[in-house]
């Protein structure tokens, strides 16, 4: 068997590539474990520069200038799958495996095509709810899951379709598959990768730390969290710490944002560090947090951040809705609050302030998530 795994969304923002460069190191160990099948491994351009590929056969390595950022409207995404079928086809890969198979749905179903596919599917519709009481809400919700029910159905239809991943979520597959009447959804652990190099890193005694790290947006519900911190009143002082690459315009409105605040002083301030930061980089950061903030708006899944803060065990401030709620609520690994409350961010920052955690409910979280299970699992038939 031939598998090729796919992404075309490799950039310089966020930390989803440290599955790709995981999956290419993992080579070495999968051949002795399958001899039978190979990998390889289908990129955009820009992978080039940011992806490693030391001891990978230039022959399992192949790039395209189509990326997913680019492809926005439902012709360009039929467009972008003819493109990485017609590379598929001419690898002789029998198995196309989508590290991000949500921009996908719509074209698998109109594009006819003999080998199989299978992908981590990141918006499942079952996850979908409102975070606030309100008749708005509780629309957008309902039309966001009649949305998602159709383009699962779209795969679910769609025979050459194996595997359908979705991350830590074992009662969502299993109810997934019963709504769909299905046997196409599959568990994937996220894994929670290691940098011995940093994770030695203390944190700071002299000051407590809020961490919001990734690509600076606002569906890190950045503008909510900053008016929250504003808002709150602190007897210790506090950083809160806004870490990842943004884009000029963001940046500058982030900028006068911050500016317009009247309570932030010396014993209370905000540190934008707007750039790209290394895996080794991003682990010092968690390793100095105090409380990490993952009060995402509009967001249902999980987190890969969530392992990352556990890893260092550090409690986070999470948002209310979704599977990353019964993560945070099964595991107790914090607080959740309404993303969509100022006042409830507020109330949920004061609180982490005098939270304590044991180190049982962090390891008996990030030690389910070795990479090596989550490799195995990807790259292998339904069972």
């Amino acid at each position: 068997m031939k598998y090729l795994i796919c992404d075309l969304n490799i950039q310089k923002k966020g930390h989803y590539i440290g599955y790709n460069q995981f999956l290419i190191s993992y080579q070495t160990a999968f051949a002795q474990k399958r001899p039978n099948d190979t990998v390889a491994f289908l990129y955009n351009e820009e992978a080039r520069d940011l992806l490693s590929f030391e001891g990978i056969d230039p022959q399992h390595i192949h790039f395209t200038s189509y990326n997913t950022w680019s492809s926005k409207s439902l012709g360009e995404k039929l467009k972008l799958f003819k493109e990485v079928k017609r590379i598929t086809e001419q690898v002789g890969a029998d198995h196309l495996i989508f590290m991000d198979l949500d921009q996908y749905q719509i074209p698998i179903f109109a594009t006819s095509f003999s080998f199989k596919v299978s992908g981590v599917l990141f918006r499942p519709h079952h996850r979908i709810q409102p975070s606030h009481e309100g008749w708005k809400a509780t629309w957008s919700s309902w039309v966001q899951r009649r949305k998602k029910i159709i383009a699962e159905k779209f795969l679910t239809y769609t025979k050459q379709v194996e595997n359908i991943f979705i991350l830590n979520d074992e009662a969502g597959v299993e109810q997934l598959n019963r709504f769909h009447g299905s046997r196409q959804f599959r568990y994937l652990p996220d894994p929670v990768f290691s940098y011995p190099s940093s994770v030695q890193q203390t944190g700071n005694s002299t000051r407590f730390k809020f961490l919001i790290f990734g690509a600076i947006n606002e569906r890190k519900n950045i503008t909510n969290i900053v008016n929250a911190f504003d808002q709150a009143t602190f007897s210790i002082p506090v950083t809160l710490q806004i870490v990842g690459s943004s884009d000029a315009a963001y940046l500058q409105y982030l900028s006068e944002l911050i500016a317009s605040l009247k309570s932030l002083h010396a014993e209370k301030e905000i540190e934008v560090h707007s750039s790209f930061v290394s895996n080794e980089q991003m682990d010092v950061y968690f390793a100095q947090a105090s409380v990490c903030l993952l009060v995402y708006k509009d967001f249902f899944g999980s987190s890969g951040l969530l392992g990352r803060a556990s890893l260092h065990g550090k409690p986070v401030v999470g948002t209310n809705v979704g599977l990353l709620n019964e993560l945070i609520q099964k595991y107790q690994l914090g607080i959740v609050c309404d993303p969509n409350s100022i006042s409830s961010i507020a109330a949920a920052l004061t609180s982490s302030c005098s939270l304590k955690l044991p180190a049982s409910h962090f390891h008996s979280f990030y030690s389910q998530f070795s990479p090596e299970n989550f490799a195995d699992t990807l790259i292998s038939p339904r069972p």
